[in-house]
């Protein structure tokens, strides 16, 4: 590489390459920053006034969308699985299923995924609320 110029004896450098790395760098996080966004789940929680931090390191997170999907550890799952899923987790070691329902999902499902929880051995059983505005 040459970076001395002949003529005058002073140093140049090519920042082209600097500055395509760059606008690379530019695109690839504001496109993975899209599909971050898009992924995630969107719930309204009820409001209740009791607070106590109920997630542990060995707790399922069960989602229920107002539309009544279901979702353990945000991968859809049909309510037919839910038995086997629960049952496999509890023998992995897990004690307790925290459920996160919509404030608009129907109490019916609500009811079916804490039945299905508790038919398959856990004892432990939680719905996430937020905090009361006062």
């Amino acid at each position: 590489m040459r970076f001395r110029n002949e003529k005058k004896g002073e140093v140049s450098i090519d920042i082209t390459p600097i500055v395509d790395t760059v606008f690379n760098l530019m695109i690839f996080f504001a496109l993975s920053l899209n599909f971050l966004a898009a992924s995630g789940l969107r719930i309204n929680l009820p409001k209740g006034t009791v607070r106590e931090v109920l997630s542990t390191p060995k707790s399922v997170d069960v989602s229920i969308t107002k539309e009544g999907e279901i979702y353990v550890e945000k991968e859809k799952v049909s309510p037919e699985n839910l038995y086997s899923l629960f049952s496999s987790l509890k023998n992995n070691g897990y004690e307790k299923v925290i459920i996160k329902a919509d404030s608009e999902a129907k109490h019916g499902i609500v009811v079916q995924v804490l039945d299905t929880a508790k038919r398959s051995g856990f004892s432990q059983l939680a719905i996430a609320t937020l905090p009361k505005e006062e």
